[in-house]
């Protein structure tokens, strides 16, 4: 009974302690509780409300806090703003507003246009032209604020609009992006040059692209094109360095002049059978470029057409008749080139400066053709030396073994270990002074004029 007893008092006494505790702590908190705050009789604010702060140690409560509400431009707190005039910069629109005699902007926010103007005024006004039963965009008036998404309405005064005229929207650096409608068919040539902040652009109803419309649009990142395009003009995406991939419809027979020149993002292109030709500089200075696949219709490969790209192999389909001059020149990173057994006439420098150059196959040494008892071709153009597809142009030493022939110095790279010949003859003298190549391989009907080892 007395262990019984001991227990029941230790229990009591701890109870007795822990409501001391709680007791001492709940004065403090109810001591605490007493504090009333007391606010400054004087407005706070800032763009959006008011309120009265506290001026006791409690600094950081408010009293009375409310959006402004004006009356004739007046608010309660003293805020006043003109709220029939706009102010602006190219990113923003506000209220000029006044407290206690500072100014201030009431309501800033990013312009967001809705048929290309915004609330406060910025924005352009589309101009048209009427033809038969449809509408051409010929011009605009107004600015672009930056960032600015065009939207080019499907109807205007009740009929489609079919076409924006050339050089419309040329150097508007500001838009970036453009809407078009499901109807419009052509874009003008250089419809959109130089809007150099435009990143990406749906023309999936267009059949007709003019020369240059997308020049410059140095931010384009990405194109779709109509399935059903007719006509793509030159030079239309020269220069958008951003542009990663495109796929060229079918129905499409050329690649114009200067089409990707300077596109050095461009790594992924994909041509249709119906391409039969790639014109001069079509894809110079793709750096990124590193594979392309080539259709077996095509014909025609122009001046420069890959110069200075980025291409490993390339295998030309038998079909190519044509290869300009320069088509390959200072491709650094190309090791294998395969040309067309078709390529009916010689000219210099394809691959000069194509400094990893290990292997190519080319149709003819010099020339298709030989005439016995001559040193001419039957059109009359003297054969010549294997060096003469790297062109004259002076080269590294470390990099190229110089090679003279008939008084004019060639530029091998000492990278060169197999040559293929196609067809045609190999001159007695055609590889003399070419020590780097290993191998020479002569296909069936080659005619060699080499003297026996």
């Amino acid at each position: 009974m007395k262990t019984k007893i001991k227990s029941v008092g230790i229990f009591l006494a701890v109870l007795l302690i822990s409501a001391a505790c709680f007791a001492a702590c709940g004065s403090d908190d109810d001591a605490a509780n007493t504090h009333k705050h007391t606010f400054s009789a004087a407005w706070e604010h800032n763009q959006t409300s008011h309120w009265h702060a506290a001026d006791c140690e409690h600094t950081s409560e408010r009293s009375g806090e409310e959006r402004h509400s004006f009356t004739d431009g007046v608010c309660v707190c003293g805020y006043t703003v003109d709220l029939s005039a706009w102010e602006h910069n190219e990113t923003t629109h506000w209220h000029k507003a006044t407290f206690g005699g500072t100014e201030e902007k009431y309501g800033e926010a990013l312009h967001s246009l809705v048929d290309n103007k915004c609330v406060c005024g910025v924005g352009v006004d589309l101009e048209y032209r009427f033809a038969v039963d449809a509408y051409t965009v010929t011009g605009y008036t107004g600015e672009f604020p930056a960032g600015a998404t065009l939207t080019i309405p499907d109807k205007y005064n009740g009929c489609t609009v079919v076409a924006i005229e050339e050089g419309v929207f040329q150097g508007c650096s500001k838009i970036e992006k453009v809407v078009l409608p499901k109807q419009l068919r052509t874009l003008g040539e250089s419809a959109f040059s130089g809007c150099a902040s435009m990143q990406e652009i749906n023309l999936e109803g267009v059949t007709n692209i003019g020369n240059a419309a997308f020049e410059g649009c140095k931010s384009l990142l990405r194109v779709t094109l109509n399935p059903a395009l007719h006509t793509l003009g030159e030079q239309v995406f020269s220069d958008c360095e951003n542009l990663e991939e495109i796929e060229i419809p079918e129905g499409i027979t050329e690649i114009g002049r200067n089409m990707f020149l300077h596109c050095e993002s461009l790594r992924r292109v994909t041509i249709p059978n119906s391409v039969k030709k790639i014109l001069s500089q079509a894809f110079t200075r793709c750096t990124a470029l590193e594979t392309l696949t080539l259709p077996d219709t095509l014909e025609f490969i122009g001046m420069s057409a890959f110069r200075e790209s980025g291409l490993k192999e390339i295998a030309l389909p038998n079909t190519v008749s044509t290869l300009g001059s320069y088509a390959f020149t200072d491709c650094k990173a190309l090791t294998k080139a395969v040309l067309s057994s078709a390529i009916r006439y010689s000219v210099d420098d394809w691959f000069g400066g194509c400094a990893a150059l290990t292997e190519v196959a080319v149709p003819y040494v010099g020339s298709r053709y030989y005439k016995e008892g001559t040193d001419y071709t039957a059109d009359g153009a003297a054969i010549k030396h294997f060096a003469y597809i790297f062109g004259t142009d002076t080269q590294s030493d470390a990099l190229f073994t110089a090679v003279t022939h008939a008084g004019k110095t060639y530029y091998l790279p000492k990278t060169l270990r197999r040559v293929t010949v196609l067809d045609g003859t190999v001159a007695e003298n055609a590889f003399d002074g070419c020590d780097m190549i290993t191998e020479i391989v002569l296909q069936n009907g080659v005619i060699d004029l080499r003297p026996a080892a």
